[in-house]
């Protein structure tokens, strides 16, 4: 009884041993066992210090740019608003003075044959 139990101790260390000899040298690995790839990091680029600045500063100087650009562009629909319409009062006057020119020189032109 001893020489078939230590037959099958045997036998069984021989098994254990062999299979693990077998897993060790394996190619073929379950997926438990198989490394997930893992991209390259690359490596981080020094700070540019201009793009640093642009990054922080960027929005409020591009709203002070534009609030300007918006500013100026009301003062100078409104300068020429008021411009056009201080040059067609100007025109209206004028035609006014001639059109009063007009109406002497017809008058006196008309009251001149009558008395002839």
């Amino acid at each position: 009884m001893s020489s078939t139990m230590l037959s099958t101790v045997t036998r069984a260390t021989r098994m254990q041993s062999s299979r693990s000899s077998r897993a060790a040298f394996s190619t073929v690995r379950t997926l438990r066992q198989q490394p997930i790839y893992q991209p390259p990091t690359p490596q981080p680029e020094p700070d540019n210090p201009h793009r640093a600045f642009y990054k922080s500063f960027g929005r409020p100087i591009a709203k002070v740019f534009f609030m300007a650009l918006f500013t100026y562009q009301v003062l100078h629909y409104t300068w020429m608003r008021l411009e056009s319409m201080e040059e067609k009062e100007e025109k209206s006057a004028e035609l006014q003075g001639l059109e009063g020119q007009l109406r002497e020189l017809t008058n006196t032109k008309t009251t001149g044959e009558k008395k002839a």
